[in-house]
């Protein structure tokens, strides 16, 4: 998944709800990859390791939705910080 910087609207931390349906793309019992839907965020496309239980929600100008996680929350946390310090450039 690639995003230029410059069509970022904003981040956060969200939480991840396990019983996301997937679209198209594909899901096991430890990662869900592709284009999904659930009942907060309606329709998103993710990248989610799900051992974790939060994830870095990035909402794009043009109203799309990504979320990725990956080995941990502390990893989340870590992630979204970096990445919010090149948004603020």
């Amino acid at each position: 998944m690639n995003v230029p910087y410059e069509m970022v609207e904003s981040i956060e931390i969200a939480d991840l709800d396990q019983d996301d349906e997937i679209i198209t793309g594909k899901g096991d019992i430890t990662m869900r990859t592709g284009h999904c839907t659930n009942k907060d965020w309606g329709e998103y496309y993710g990248i989610i390791d799900l051992q974790t239980s939060k994830g870095v929600l990035i909402h794009l100008k043009d109203g799309r939705l990504f979320v990725f996680s990956h080995k941990s929350d502390e990893k989340v946390q870590s992630d979204a910080a970096t990445l919010q310090t090149y948004l603020n450039k």
